[in-house]
């Protein structure tokens, strides 16, 4: 998927850790991004909270399969995701 999107979209870079990696360092990866795309996580969605320089945010309009997510972040697009 990221080989396609990478084809797609002009600058994308997609960061996967290698090796031995932390909570603390995927937690600070995720807060830093310039820009991100999350999952229903509260793990991913507190790294974009905390985000000083408010990047763009992407997540699912759903928190579950029966319950919609009624609270956003300013800076966070959520999309309703189709099955």
């Amino acid at each position: 998927i990221c080989a396609a999107v990478s084809k797609r979209v002009d600058g994308i870079r997609f960061v996967q850790p290698s090796g031995a990696s932390s909570m603390q360092r995927d937690f600070e990866v995720l807060r830093t991004a310039r820009a991100r795309i999350l999952c229903n996580s509260t793990f991913s969605w507190w790294a974009a909270a905390l985000d000083d320089s408010e990047a763009l945010t992407l997540t699912p309009n759903r928190w579950t399969a029966i319950s919609k997510k009624d609270w956003c972040l300013p800076w966070e697009l959520s999309l309703d995701i189709k099955d």
